[in-house]
């Protein structure tokens, strides 16, 4: 599957989405998250809100600030998409994705 990364780019434009790198500290070395923000806020897909700082779920496009690769990238990306079908929810389509992030798991 070949990504069309300037629809991905133009993807995060629309929605008003910037990047916020900020180190990441551990024991193996610095590595650089880049958080997913929006005017309204850091993009917290744990728990489907904005938050004002980033925080345990908030969307990283690096995931860890390690693993900045288009697998992880696309991976976010996907769930971006969800969190704003649910959070901004003004069609039917968005309402069913919202219904199926509601469902449990056996």
């Amino acid at each position: 599957m070949n990504t069309n990364w300037k629809d991905v780019f133009t993807y995060l434009q629309s929605k008003q989405i910037t990047i916020v790198e900020q180190t990441a500290y551990d024991t193996y070395g610095n590595g650089t998250h880049k958080y997913l923000k929006t005017p309204k806020g850091y993009i917290n897909l744990e728990k489907n809100e904005y938050t004002k700082l980033p925080v345990f779920g908030t969307a990283d496009l690096s995931i860890n600030g390690y693993c900045f690769r288009a697998d992880s990238v696309l991976d976010v990306i996907a769930k971006v998409e969800k969190f704003f079908a649910v959070v901004e929810m003004t069609t039917f389509e968005d309402f069913g994705i919202a219904i199926d992030m509601l469902k449990e798991t056996k």
